[in-house]
């Protein structure tokens, strides 16, 4: 399977996935000059035209006696790496919303599922308003996640 990187990748100069760790999220890559680690969320997966390892003689992280990824096995470890509910971003505790969630219902971050609003208490006329999960009781102040 051919991939680039996000950021600095280019699809005319792919490299060639050698070795999947679903653990840790990493794929190793093999490209012209080296083979590389990379995270499984900085790499776009061109699926045109899927190729096989033909020298097995390259040194690898992994041990030689590695074998071809296959398509279905990439998604399935990218899939599970893919943000899908509000995350940690900051000192302080400051979390930012995903791609697509809903600002007044963001999700879980422990659960993955939407949280409700809610009031904690008031001082001086002013209420204290939180986002609370009704699953794992996750509670989070609203100030303290970033676009809501």
């Amino acid at each position: 399977m051919r991939v680039y990187t996000f950021w600095e990748g280019n699809s005319s100069q792919p490299g060639v996935v050698v070795a999947v760790y679903p653990a840790i999220g990493m794929v190793d890559v093999r490209y012209p000059h080296g083979t590389k680690r990379h995270p499984v969320e900085e790499l776009i997966i061109d699926t045109s035209d899927d190729t096989k390892i033909l020298d097995k003689d390259d040194s690898l992280p992994g041990g030689s006696s590695v074998t071809p990824v296959t398509t279905k096995l990439a998604k399935r470890v990218a899939s599970r790496h893919v943000k899908k509910a509000i995350y940690w971003v900051e000192k302080g505790r400051r979390y930012r919303l995903c791609r697509g969630e809903n600002p007044k219902k963001p999700n879980c971050p422990r659960c993955k599922t939407q949280m409700d609003r809610s009031v904690y208490k008031r001082r001086d006329g002013v209420s204290e308003k939180l986002f609370a999960c009704r699953n794992c009781l996750f509670i989070i102040k609203t100030t303290d996640v970033e676009g809501v």
